[in-house]
């Protein structure tokens, strides 16, 4: 008989035995077969008699590798910070005193942030912020986000490239459809959604589709199918298509060749979209479509075909209150 567990406390001790074998009764019923499977590889790491203790993996002695430390070796020419070009570049400023990285933080955690510690010791301020109980306003644990966000904004500020990502109404007149495709880890069933909403930022058609067997990007392609299709059929005029796939956009855009798998597919659409007296179609970033993306997910515990949905379901209504709310999320771009 497997323990009953409190998921906000899980630890490896929970699930393992001291000799490093797993407890399987105990982590069977919550994850998948290939989990269990990954994690059946590999012994349990454990120490019981030392606390957790915060080590940056690139560094031996749990420091931060900055410009200001790479200056001091002769590594570089200078110790300002990339992002602001003003300041040195030590722990506090490139984790959280940056103008740059102030803006990420105001993102994510907004009005929560009064009780922020600035001028604090970095070491601290993380050890302080990981090791909270609180929640965030979403109802993420706090330590999670805020980890999960400093591990971010690290890696970005490797590649100095930011940007922040939100919806954007259309323009008055317009309709806009947000559409997107899922498939499953194992890349056997696939699934679309697509949502239609005016300048005002209102709902006005949700739909989500089981597709069956199908590549990600005939998913895509069904869901910009059924969009379009029932714009058709509503009579609207000036319709925006939004899709976070380039080969979507290019395929509708530029046609495909006729011995193409997806020809009769991307046929129908521009058939579609010839209805219409003004069309406009464009690639977004992932983080502006989010609430489509939740959709998509959805699609994949429906039975076959497309389900036009009555009400927004439950797991995208955090992302169409931000997009309400002209919510942007920091977008952490490689290279």
């Amino acid at each position: 008989m497997g323990m009953q567990l409190n998921f906000g406390l899980i630890v490896v001790k929970n699930l393992s035995i001291e000799e490093g074998s797993w407890l399987f009764d105990s982590i069977t019923p919550w994850l998948p077969e290939h989990s269990v499977a990954d994690i059946s590889l590999r012994m349990a790491e454990r120490d019981d008699l030392d606390p957790d203790r915060i080590i940056w993996r690139l560094s031996h002695d749990g420091g931060l590798k900055t410009n200001l430390l790479r200056w001091e070796r002769g590594c570089l020419d200078s110790d300002s910070c990339p992002l602001c070009g003003v300041y040195v570049e030590i722990d506090s400023h490139i984790m959280r005193d940056c103008v740059q990285v102030d803006k990420v933080w105001r993102s994510v955690f907004g009005a929560q942030l009064s009780t922020w510690q600035i001028g604090s010791p970095a070491a601290s301020w993380i050890s302080q912020n990981i090791g909270s109980k609180s929640l965030h306003s979403s109802g993420v644990s706090w330590s999670l986000l805020f980890g999960v966000t400093c591990w971010l904004i690290w890696l970005a500020s490797q590649r100095h490239v930011w940007r922040d990502v939100r919806w954007e109404p259309p323009w008055d007149g317009w309709v806009k459809w947000n559409l997107d495709g899922s498939v499953s880890e194992q890349g056997v069933r696939a699934a679309g959604g697509c949502v239609l909403r005016n300048s005002l930022g209102r709902w006005i058609i949700r739909v989500a589709r089981n597709i069956g067997h199908a590549t990600i990007t005939e998913a895509e392609l069904w869901a910009f199918k059924d969009a379009s299709f029932l714009s058709k059929l509503r009579g609207d005029s000036w319709v925006w298509f939004e899709s976070d796939s380039f080969t979507t956009v290019n395929f509708v855009k530029n046609g495909v060749p006729a011995s193409h798998p997806c020809f009769g597919l991307v046929s129908a659409i521009q058939i579609d979209i010839g209805n219409f007296e003004r069309v406009h179609i464009r690639h977004v970033l992932r983080e502006g479509n989010s609430v489509v993306d939740g959709l998509a997910g959805l699609g994949h515990s429906l039975p076959l075909g497309s389900h036009v949905l009555p009400d927004p379901p439950a797991c995208v209504s955090s992302f169409l209150l931000a997009d309400a709310s002209g919510v942007s999320f920091p977008r952490f771009c490689y290279g």
